[in-house]
């Protein structure tokens, strides 16, 4: 006979002592548990739910157990809040939340809750948890997210049969105030039209970032998405303005093509402005810079990394984006701002152009999950309306890319008068319009002699 047979537990017994009812029943694992139902001898219907809920929790926690492959005789021991957490992570392998999710838990939940019987949390241990929290050296944001972690896990425990409710019930008071953290100032995150037209218009920042830039702007799409974009996405075609499908993005944590963040199609128009650097893009940088054109699997924009033998394109990841955005603005002398702080400049400007709120929800978010708006179709001229409504005062003709002047290489390299040239051209960006007309008059004088004849004296001519 086996020692460790799995049998179902019975309905338990009752009986008095004292006048109190006391409990007892045989678990899966055959081990036997008596207990005080704390009960008067007129509460037996009291005593007897006890009882019925106390088997209730044994067979939950035989029940888990037994799905995870534990042994049955750690059922003596109570499931602690880190032992059903181990187990919770393992079900969420395949959620995009996963491993934020896990760090919530890991980092500020196990070091204070994690040795608690799961089954005795009540709503006084959570809000004493919380008040550690809320002294810690994190954003009121970042706290209600790590409040809605724990939260959830607690919703499952309840499922499972483990928890009788979730103990995460918290009044607003004990909650920090949904307030930006004192480092960041929402209100100054955003770009004004003259800073959007130097960012995406100035020789110093290499064309392929001006162009993640300028869909950044005038899409008002995240930065994810934007990434994600390849050339079969764009249609420009369409009338009056070209349409962008935006079904996906890249995901930097998992280095790999995910849905959306609210999973929805998102139908954007692009921008007048937009259209011409993506022309630019497409049928001069890009052959130039990969060698070939590109094709509809190709990503839209690209980063770069080059190799002994090619130059490939690589999806955009945040970071190196975010380091990029930072330099850059640097470079030109602005203040610094996130690179999601784009997505809010177009929602601005839009705004500032007298296009409605509601034509914006449709091009930057999902569709609501108001009834009407599930029965609604946004019309494509409303869309357009909402990016022609941004006006942007870009430049007659747009700067060149300044390329390198390659240095004199002495009698192998270049001639007199191309180093003049080059000479005078550095002159002309220090001078002013008079010293350059001289220089001007100069350069012609020094063009009709240019390389002269030999001189010869007489009596080397009266010797030949």
């Amino acid at each position: 006979m086996t020692t460790n047979q799995k049998r179902k537990p019975n309905n338990g017994y009752l009986y008095l002592r004292n006048r109190i009812w006391y409990a007892g029943y045989t678990d899966s694992s055959g081990m036997k548990h008596q207990f005080s139902t704390k009960c008067l001898e007129s509460q037996k219907k009291e005593a007897q739910r006890v009882l019925q809920e106390r088997i209730r929790k044994s067979e939950a926690n035989a029940a888990f157990f037994e799905a995870f492959n534990i042994d049955v005789n750690s059922l003596a021991t109570p499931i602690t809040v880190e032992s059903y957490f181990q187990q919770w992570i393992q079900q969420r392998e395949d959620k995009r939340t996963v491993k934020d999710q896990a760090t919530h838990i890991r980092k500020h939940v196990l070091p204070v809750l994690g040795g608690h019987a799961l089954s005795d949390l009540k709503i006084r241990n959570v809000r004493q948890w919380m008040q550690k929290l809320k002294k810690k050296d994190l954003s009121p944001k970042t706290v209600r997210n790590i409040y809605g972690t724990f939260s959830k896990m607690c919703v499952h425990a309840v499922q499972d049969e483990l928890l009788n409710a979730n103990p995460c019930k918290l009044n607003e008071r004990d909650l920090p105030d949904r307030i930006d953290s004192p480092k960041f100032n929402r209100h100054k995150a955003v770009f004004s039209v003259d800073e959007v037209v130097q960012i995406i218009t100035s020789p110093l920042i290499p064309l392929r970032r001006r162009v993640f830039y300028a869909a950044a702007f005038l899409t008002g799409q995240r930065v994810g998405e934007v990434a994600g974009l390849n050339w079969g996405d764009y249609f420009p075609d369409e009338k009056p303005l070209g349409r962008l499908s935006v079904n996906k993005q890249f995901h930097t944590k998992y280095r790999d093509i995910t849905f959306t963040k609210t999973g929805a199609t998102r139908e954007v128009p692009v921008h007048t402005v937009l259209a011409r650097f993506l022309e630019e893009w497409r049928n001069v940088e890009w052959p130039k810079t990969f060698g070939r054109k590109p094709t509809k699997q190709d990503i839209l924009i690209p980063n770069v990394t080059e190799t002994e033998s090619e130059t490939k394109p690589i999806y955009w990841r945040t970071d190196s984006l975010r380091k990029y955005f930072k330099k850059d603005l640097a470079r030109l002398g602005l203040r610094t701002r996130r690179v999601h702080d784009c997505r809010r400049t177009f929602i601005s400007l839009a705004g500032d152009g007298n296009a409605s709120q509601d034509s914006i929800r449709w091009v930057t978010h999902a569709r609501s999950k108001d009834i009407v708006a599930q029965y609604t179709t946004c019309s494509w001229s409303r869309l357009c309306s909402v990016v022609e409504a941004i006006k942007l005062p870009m430049p007659d003709t747009p700067d060149p890319t300044p390329e390198p002047t390659p240095e004199p290489q002495g009698s192998g390299g270049q001639s007199g008068a191309k180093c003049l040239e080059s000479r005078e051209s550095n002159l002309h960006c220090k001078l002013d319009s008079t010293q350059v007309t001289d220089i001007t008059e100069e350069k012609r004088w020094s063009r009709r002699e240019s390389n002269p004849r030999p001189q010869i004296h007489p009596q080397e001519a009266l010797r030949a």
